[in-house]
């Protein structure tokens, strides 16, 4: 039963360590999203400047 419950431990720990890699990438993910709004928008500017 201890023997157990020290894997369940271990798995639990790794799981987490998943989790926190995980909103690492989602946080990344978000981060160039943002960058590709701006980057949309500048180019929006841009040819708003060039039709006027």
């Amino acid at each position: 039963m201890k023997k157990q419950d020290s894997r369940f431990k271990i798995q639990d720990s790794r799981f987490k360590i998943q989790d926190s890699r995980f909103k690492i990438q989602d946080s990344r993910f978000k981060i160039q999203d943002s960058k590709r709004d701006t980057a949309s928008k500048q180019h929006r500017d841009i040819l708003k400047a060039v039709s006027v």
